[in-house]
């Protein structure tokens, strides 16, 4: 495994560090190691970084949907097809009073 040294660490830095060391019942090493893994484990962002891949690709090469009606429409057509379906649900009924 790797060594590194951190020289000139901010004073703030240093101090949330060992408060969250403090919290965790460990010392500032571990903790500055699980917030290094944290932030640059490939493990964790894999999946994203495999969409967000995917995706440039198709942006780059043209490969996109094309959107043929705006958001707009498309909501709107939902609303009366949710419309047409709540009113074939129910039955209207007169009443005489």
């Amino acid at each position: 495994m790797a060594t590194i040294t951190i020289q000139n660490l901010p004073q703030d830095v240093l101090v949330a560090l060992a408060r969250s060391a403090a919290h965790s019942d460990g010392i500032i090493e571990d903790e500055a190691r699980r917030a290094l893994v944290r932030l640059f484990s490939d493990a964790r962002l894999g999946p994203q970084r495999t969409w967000a891949r995917a995706q440039l690709d198709q942006y780059r090469y043209s490969k996109m949907p094309s959107v043929k009606r705006s958001a707009n429409e498309v909501l709107r057509g939902l609303r009366m097809e949710r419309d047409r379906l709540i009113g074939d649900a129910f039955e209207v009924v007169e009443l005489d009073i």
